[in-house]
């Protein structure tokens, strides 16, 4: 409760601390929109006026990459890091319209649709890329970023299910290693971290 000239005001502040989070991660994701698209427009660009010149393509190969270090140096981020912004950005951008229009209006942030470019780049059809497309954003809002990437396996297992179980058999034949720790794979292990764990490393068995 506060008063100011007389008066009397009652304030929640849980509900204005909520509100506040809301608004600075909306603020936070529209940073990023503005980030990725400037530097997908500035590689964009970049690239193409070097593909439009005359020489050898050797000559053209370092000059793409001179766009990219150049971005890096701007930002002070690592080369790795234009190239995960320039790809991830473009293929939202040209793949999952919805995506990028609430990326845009800071519905969701940089994390999220870096996990939704991951995603989409493992469907093979564009009915697939349309229905995760049209559907994602509602969760992605509104989960957080674990959730959201156990949502995405899951959709995926349903809209391409022998894709999903055709790399599924293939990373369960890759060797697991467990250097420096006891092996207790052989163990029911369940985790029994509450939803909202930043890491899972309490267990039952």
């Amino acid at each position: 409760r506060v008063a100011v000239g007389g008066r009397l005001y009652v304030f929640d502040m849980e509900q204005m601390t909520e509100q506040l989070v809301r608004t600075l991660a909306r603020a936070q994701a529209r940073a990023e929109f503005a980030t990725w698209s400037t530097v997908l427009a500035t590689h964009d660009h970049g690239t193409r006026a070097v593909d439009l010149e005359d020489g050898p393509e050797i000559r053209k190969e370092l000059g793409r990459r001179e766009v990219t270090l150049e971005l890096a140096r701007v930002l002070n981020v690592t080369e790795n890091r234009i190239w995960s912004i320039v790809y991830n950005a473009a293929t939202v951008r040209d793949r999952a319209p919805r995506t990028w229009q609430a990326f845009s209006g800071g519905s969701i942030d940089a994390a999220r649709v870096g996990a939704i470019a991951m995603t989409i780049d493992k469907l093979t059809t564009s009915a697939a890329v349309e229905a995760l497309d049209a559907s994602v954003v509602a969760y992605a809002s509104s989960h957080t970023l674990g959730e959201l990437r156990g949502w995405l396996n899951r959709m995926r297992a349903r809209l391409e299910p022998e894709a999903a179980e055709t790399e599924a058999a293939r990373v369960s034949g890759l060797p697991v290693t467990a250097d420096h720790r006891e092996d207790l794979r052989h163990l029911p292990i369940i985790a029994i971290d509450p939803r909202d764990a930043r890491d899972f490393d309490d267990a039952i068995w």
